[in-house]
C-alpha cells in the first residue's frame, strides 16, 4: 500500500511539505498502527536504559515533540526529539530539504527550525511515552556564547527524558564544529554537566583547578589565596551571581562534596622492586622534578624483604621523557622492572566537608565498585580523595559519582 499508493502522493509534494503531512497524520490518529510483537532476542540495554529493540527514531523528525506517543505506536525501540533551541527559530530559508531519489536518501539543510523550548516542553506533557526516549538539545543562532544555550536547557530537560543529546554537528549554525576539537570538547562538555556552585572555598577551588577542572587558571587562585581576595567568576555573557570563591568555609553542612574534577591523558609510572632505602623517593623523583616535570599521585608501598613499589603519574605529554630518565637511572636505582601505563584516567572528589564527615571515600569506593570499576591507585588530602582508573572508564565514574553524591542538575 505504501509503495503503490501512500508513497506516489506524498512524491507530488516537496520534500518538506511530505513531511509535514507525516506530523499531521501521526497527529490526527488517522493511521492504522501495526500489531507490535517484542522478542528477548532483540531487546538491548545501553548505559541502564533497557530497549524494546535496536531500531529507533532519530532527532530531526519529531523536531518539537509533536508525535511521540504516535511513533512508539509503530514498535521502534526509542524516539528522539528535537533539535530543539531556548527560542523559536525559523531555521534556514527554503527550500531545504532536498530528495535523491536514485540513492534512496534525503539531504537536509534545515538549521534547528523548531518552536523553542517552551513549547516544546508543553508538548512533552501532553503525551503518553511508552519507551527510551531522548532529547536532543542546540543553540540559537543569534547566542554568541557557544556553551550557555546548552547549559540553561540541560537545567529544563534534564529527568524529563531518558538521556539527552548534545547537538554539535549542525554544520548550518556558525563556529558550531568548532566545539568538536578535543582542547575544546573537554571544556564545553564540563561547562554543561557541572553543576553550577553559589560558593565554594578558595581551597576547594585550588584542588579543583588543580585536579583539571577547566573553570579558573589555578595560578588566578593561587594568587588570590597568597593575598586572601576573595574571587566572584561570572558569565559575560548572562545575568546571575556567578560562584563566589570564599576565603573561609561557608554552608559546609549543605555540601560536603562540591564537585567532581578529572583528568584525561595521563601516565601511571611504577618503578616494581626498587630498594627501600632513605631517600629513594628523591633519587626516583628528583632527576624528574629537574626537568620541570610536575608529578602528581605518589605511592610508595609497604616493603617486603627491603624491596617495594614506588607509584606516580605523570601528563601524558611528559611520559617519554619521564622514561627516558628512569631508564638512565636504573642502574642507580636497582629496580626490577620499570612498569608503565597510558591508559588511565584521575577523577577527584573535592570538598571541605570530608574533613568533619566520614564514610565519602567508603561511599565512593561503593559507588565504583557497583559499576565494576577498578581503583588502580589511592591518592587522599584532607579534602580531595583522587582515584586512578581505567581511562575508558572516566566518564561513567564521573555520571555514577556526580549522582552519588547529589551533584547532578
Amino acid at each position: 500500500m505504501y509503495r503503490n499508493f501512500i508513497r506516489p502522493i506524498l512524491f507530488k509534494f516537496d520534500a518538506e511539505r511530505a513531511h509535514n503531512l507525516a506530523i499531521w497524520a501521526l497527529k490526527s490518529n488517522i493511521l492504522k498502527y501495526p500489531k507490535i510483537a517484542n522478542y528477548d532476542s532483540l531487546k538491548v540495554t545501553i548505559c541502564d536504559i533497557e530497549f524494546d529493540n535496536p531500531i529507533a527514531m532519530a532527532a530531526g523528525f519529531d523536531k518539537n515533540a509533536e508525535v511521540i506517543s504516535g511513533l512508539f505506536k509503530f514498535g521502534f525501540g526509542s524516539i528522539e526529539s528535537g533539535t530543539v533551541t531556548p527560542k523559536p527559530q525559523l531555521g534556514n530559508a527554503k527550500p531545504r530539504i532536498f530528495r535523491l531519489e536514485q540513492d534512496k536518501a534525503i539531504i537536509n539543510r534545515l538549521g534547528f527550525n523548531n518552536v523553542g523550548i517552551e513549547k516544546f516542553l508543553q508538548n512533552i506533557q501532553s503525551q503518553k511515552i511508552n519507551g527510551p526516549f531522548g532529547i536532543n538539545i542546540g543553540k540559537n543562532k543569534d547566542q554568541k556564547d557557544l556553551a550557555s544555550d546548552y547549559t540553561n536547557l540541560m537545567d529544563l530537560v534534564y529527568g524529563l527524558s531518558s538521556y539527552v543529546t548534545i547537538n554539535i554537528s549542525s554544520p548550518n549554525t556558525k563556529n558550531l564544529r568548532d566545539i568538536q576539537k578535543k582542547s575544546e570538547l573537554d571544556v564545553f562538555l564540563q561547562k554543561i554537566v557541572t553543576k553550577k556552585l553559589e560558593s565554594i572555598t578558595m581551597e576547594e577551588m585550588l584542588e579543583m583547578a588543580g585536579q583539571g577542572a577547566k573553570v579558573v587558571q589555578i595560578r588566578a587562585v593561587e594568587f588570590a589565596n597568597k593575598f586572601q581576595v576573595p574571587v566572584r567568576v561570572l558569565s559575560s555573557f548572562e545575568d546571575g551571581n556567578g560562584t563566589l570563591i570564599s576565603l573561609k568555609e561557608e554552608n559546609m553542612e549543605n555540601a560536603l562534596i562540591s564537585g567532581i574534577a578529572f583528568k584525561k591523558d595521563q601516565t601511571k609510572f611504577t618503578l616494581h622492586g626498587v630498594e627501600d632505602t632513605p631517600g629513594i623517593a628523591f633519587k626516583i623523583l628528583g632527576p624528574v622534578n629537574d626537568k620541570d616535570i610536575s608529578v602528581d599521585v605518589i605511592v610508595q608501598n609497604i616493603s617486603v624483604n627491603g624491596k617495594t613499589d614506588f607509584t606516580f603519574t605523570v601528563d601524558s605529554e611528559d611520559a617519554e621523557q619521564v622514561k627516558s630518565i628512569l631508564e638512565s637511572k636504573q642502574s642507580g636505582l636497582a629496580y626490577k622492572d620499570l612498569l608503565i601505563d597510558a591508559d588511565i584516567a584521575k577523577v577527584s572528589v573535592v570538598g571541605a566537608g570530608m574533613r568533619s564527615h566520614a564514610g565519602i571515600a567508603s561511599k565512593a569506593f561503593e559507588t565504583l565498585s557497583n559499576e565494576s570499576i577498578n581503583i588502580q591507585v589511592i591518592s587522599t588530602s584532607e579534602i580531595k580523595l583522587t582515584l586512578v582508573i581505567e581511562d575508558k572508564y572516566l566518564e561513567l565514574a564521573v555520571k555514577c559519582l556526580h549522582k552519588a553524591f547529589n551533584l547532578e542538575k
